[in-house]
């Protein structure tokens, strides 16, 4: 069963509660079945891989093979590198991501990703980042309004908090 196909019966709910529940459950097959594969994708290498369960609430069980490495896979993106919040606990992310950017960058060059031995550390960071910087006293300084957004764009924040 792909897990695309799932139908996820949520009665006497709202629509809101319903997609809570969804992403909540994505949320957790993302962390307990995902794994950044060692190198990149390939197809013809992930033909045979086995296929690994999960447990839906409602008890049905999903079957997930080769997408559980390339979904990750996406993610090895020079540009979109950011690792924060319930992604970061992937298995095998750091240690992907470490490999790749040492690949990537020049043989003179020291790279280290770091990250908590926490999950629970790693899934909360970004909030208790963004409460640390919210407490600053120079904060308001950084806010800028929508307006200001779509008259000189994203590269705006740069100017306003250097």
């Amino acid at each position: 069963m792909y897990l695309s196909t799932v139908d996820l019966e949520f009665p006497n709910t709202t629509e809101s509660y319903k997609l809570f529940s969804q992403r909540v459950i994505a949320s957790d097959i993302k962390e307990c079945v995902c794994r950044a594969p060692d190198t990149p994708y390939d197809e013809s290498a992930y033909s045979n891989i086995p296929m690994t369960s999960y447990e839906l609430p409602d008890g049905q069980t999903v079957e997930i093979g080769a997408d559980r490495f390339k979904i990750p896979d996406v993610l090895f993106n020079p540009s979109l590198v950011q690792l924060a919040g319930g992604t970061a606990s992937m298995q095998q992310l750091k240690e992907r991501l470490e490999k790749d950017l040492l690949e990537e960058s020049p043989q003179a060059a020291r790279v280290k990703v770091l990250a908590s031995g926490n999950a629970t550390e790693r899934r909360f960071s970004v909030w208790i980042g963004g409460s640390i910087l919210a407490s600053l006293g120079s904060f308001q300084q950084m806010w800028f309004s929508k307006s200001e957004y779509e008259e000189h764009g994203a590269s705006y924040i740069q100017r306003k908090c250097p």
